[in-house]
């Protein structure tokens, strides 16, 4: 692999322990059994990973970032912090001002995978942004399938730094692959009233990502550098000090 020049920040990876009562698993994630903060150090490693967004994973822990702190005391300087907040929590205002104050904290993150589509209106995620906003911190959207809903909040928070979480598209963790995964694709790079967005890509069983990463404007090697297998840790490999969410 040819030296870069530039420090490569993994835009987003994740950490976990193997289910323990200590650390219960809510639910289930595609992936290996684990993948410690001493595998991703490993993996970051063999690739020339400088650092990463290491995100809490909800699918396993929802709001309990507990993990992704002990990985950051762990190794500090090499992960910057993100966990989802819960728009039903009673007191997001404070516990979004105290994890800003939080050691390695980049951004939070607000997870909108449920069966039904919220509104735009919810006033926890209104709540949300707004605190981060207030604390200075970029904030973190999936939302597959619901740009209308990402570019409704870009529009009524203009100050607020969103990043739209795997493009916003469908990027299934099993086959089929979708018959058209990057229909929608023109819709996150042509869209309007969004200034202050960014966006991730993480390929998983999404074909044509060299098309898909040429629209974007880089190469596929850099969107896809480890991916989520094998030395499949590292996921995209973007500069993240384009997104505002690693020199904070």
């Amino acid at each position: 692999m040819q030296a870069s020049t530039v420090p490569i920040i993994d835009a987003q990876v994740h950490a976990y322990e193997r289910n323990h009562p200590r650390r219960p698993w809510v639910g289930s994630l595609q992936g290996p059994l684990e993948v410690t903060g001493d595998d991703m150090v490993a993996a970051m490693d063999a690739v020339g990973v400088a650092g990463a967004l290491l995100i809490s994973p909800w699918s396993l822990y929802r709001y309990d970032a507990s993990y992704a702190l002990a990985v950051h005391a762990r190794y500090p300087g090499r992960f910057g912090l993100i966990k989802p907040f819960d728009p039903a929590a009673a007191n997001l205002t404070e516990d979004i001002a105290e994890w800003a104050q939080t050691p390695g904290t980049v951004g939070a993150r607000i997870v909108l995978m449920g069966p039904t589509t919220p509104s735009a209106s919810d006033p926890g995620i209104r709540q949300i942004l707004s605190a981060s906003t207030a604390q200075g911190l970029p904030v973190n959207i999936i939302c597959w399938d619901q740009l209308d809903l990402f570019a409704e909040l870009a529009r009524d928070f203009p100050n607020t730094q969103l990043v739209l979480d795997h493009l916003g598209l469908r990027q299934p963790f099993l086959p089929p692959v979708p018959a058209q995964p990057f229909a929608a694709l023109e819709a996150v790079l042509f869209a309007d009233g969004w200034p202050l967005s960014a966006a991730t890509l993480r390929p998983r069983s999404t074909p044509n990502l060299s098309s898909a990463c040429a629209t974007l404007g880089f190469c596929a090697s850099e969107a896809a550098l480890g991916g989520d297998a094998a030395a499949g840790i590292v996921g995209d490999c973007v500069e993240a000090r384009e997104v505002g969410m690693w020199d904070k």
